[in-house]
């Protein structure tokens, strides 16, 4: 028993040939082979431009500041905390910034080159 491609009726695998019935064979009906699903080539780059803008927008948003302990003196002086911005945490945020910009740059270039590769095919 199997089911005619062409007209979608149950018939015995005696009177089916390539997936047809008989009537449809009589009747020229053409099966249309599937279409090849092209590959997306592009997956590493839209995934380094995609990571890099993300990465980029969590380093801007890193925080470099650090707060400082108030101190309290026998004399009764007081120095408050103050908030300050902390060099190696914004030396941290640059290079972030860097590897962000160089991942999406990277990514861009490969983008631009995957389809110019596929023109030429």
């Amino acid at each position: 028993m199997g089911m005619c491609k062409g007209c979608s009726e149950v018939f015995s695998a005696l009177e089916m040939k390539d997936g047809l019935c008989k009537e449809c064979i009589s009747k020229g009906v053409v099966i249309e082979e599937p279409k090849e699903i092209k590959k997306n080539g592009n997956l590493l780059a839209t995934s380094l431009i995609a990571g890099g803008l993300i990465w980029g927008v969590w380093a801007f948003n890193l925080d470099t500041t650090v707060t400082t302990m108030p101190n309290f003196f026998n004399d009764g002086s007081y120095i408050p905390s103050v908030t300050v911005e902390n060099i190696s945490l914004m030396k941290k945020q640059q290079n972030y910034l860097i590897g962000a910009g160089v991942a999406t740059i990277i990514g861009v270039i490969l983008f631009a080159m995957g389809g110019r590769r596929k023109e030429e095919e």
